[in-house]
């Protein structure tokens, strides 16, 4: 009885009961976040509760739990530690080491293009497939020269002006490369030099035409000039258009003022500034003065175009007054001679020449 009155009466006795059970959850709960519970664990585990085996448990159990290792506890954050160390050390064995060649990559990369620059020139020269480079304009002009040259020395007797003129007219259009209009000119002489004149029309002609390895065309107005002069007309258009359209590059129109004055307006066709119907050709006419008219070798190249359009008009147009659409008048001339007299120049006479002709084309006129 005593002890029982002892026991109620001691309020410390009370308070540490209380505190050692409160403190029991609180240790579970520790044990539970670092270990990780089995069954037999649980079974052994007391039921909350009051009693003398749980105060004791309590008193015995709470601290030393707290410094001793359950041999079940699992040690997560080590392990995994341990893991990621290993697996960084393997990572690390497997990664190749990297070599830096420092001061000759300049060289290295300069020496390899050299390389790749000769395979490939190798190969360009060495490909079966590769066509033959076409002709230049420059080789054009260069034949052409070289066909200038012969001809100053077949005509000594012409003047200096001469060559420099027509060499600088017809290699201007050799050399362009896609030319807008023909190219044209006008050679002019007395009846002294009749021979001469249609000689060195053709060669000429000739000379144009083998920088192109073709051919020449010519037209002689003495054979049409009694002819109807619109079938003239149509005859020189198809002759014209067969030879350009085939294997000849130049056309030589001898003595242009025989021919029917209503025929040459076909030449508006031909030589026409924008719409000529060939552009990378050449014709050549020629023009006879009259009987009694010489030209001085001192003359003005101004005074030999008045002198051969003077003679034209005489023989194309007889009145001012304008004519039908077929027939030459003194505007359509006017129009004509535009497209026709970008150049005219003076023949002289070359004695061998007029005496034994132009070998092969004496027939020709």
């Amino acid at each position: 009885m005593q002890q029982g009155t002892d026991s109620r009466s001691d309020p410390g006795h009370d308070t540490k009961e209380k505190s050692e059970s409160s403190s029991e959850p609180e240790e579970t709960q520790t044990e539970k976040t670092t270990q990780i519970p089995s069954g037999s664990e649980t079974e052994n585990q007391p039921h909350s509760g009051t009693g003398p085996n749980r105060e004791v448990d309590g008193e015995k159990g709470s601290k030393p739990e707290r410094n001793e290792e359950s041999p079940l506890n699992i040690q997560k954050p080590e392990e995994e530690e341990t893991a990621s160390d290993e697996e960084d050390v393997v990572r690390d064995e497997n990664v190749q080491p990297q070599i830096i060649v420092q001061g000759n990559n300049k060289t290295v990369w300069t020496a390899a293009a050299v390389i790749l620059l000769a395979l490939v020139c190798a190969l360009c020269q060495r490909s079966p497939d590769s066509t033959p480079p076409i002709p230049n304009k420059v080789d054009v002009v260069d034949v052409f020269n070289q066909e200038m040259k012969k001809l100053e020395t077949t005509f000594p007797n012409q003047h200096p002006e001469l060559w420099r003129r027509s060499l600088i007219h017809l290699r201007r259009h050799l050399k362009t490369k896609n030319p807008t209009e023909p190219v044209s000119l006008i050679l002019t002489s007395g009846h002294r030099a009749e021979k001469t004149l249609g000689c060195l029309a053709l060669c000429l002609a000739r000379a144009f035409s083998t920088a192109h390895n073709s051919s020449v065309l010519n037209i002689n107005g003495k054979n049409k000039a009694s002819q109807d002069s619109d079938q003239v007309k149509l005859d020189i258009d198809s002759e014209l258009r067969k030879a350009f359209e085939g294997k000849k590059s130049a056309a030589v129109i001898h003595r242009f003022e025989e021919l029917p004055p209503g025929s040459t307006l076909i030449f508006y066709r031909y030589c026409d500034h924008e719409n000529a119907a060939f552009k990378d050709v050449f014709l050549a006419f020629t023009v006879m003065l009259d009987a009694e008219v010489e030209v001085p070798s001192n003359v003005s190249l101004g005074r030999v175009e008045e002198m051969v359009q003077e003679h034209i008009k005489q023989k194309f147009v007889s009145s001012d007054k304008s004519a039908t659409f077929n027939q030459m008048d003194v505007d359509k001339l006017g129009g004509l001679w535009s497209r026709i007299s970008h150049l005219i120049l003076p023949v002289a006479a070359e004695k061998k020449i007029e005496e034994q002709g132009c070998g092969d084309w004496d027939t020709s006129f």
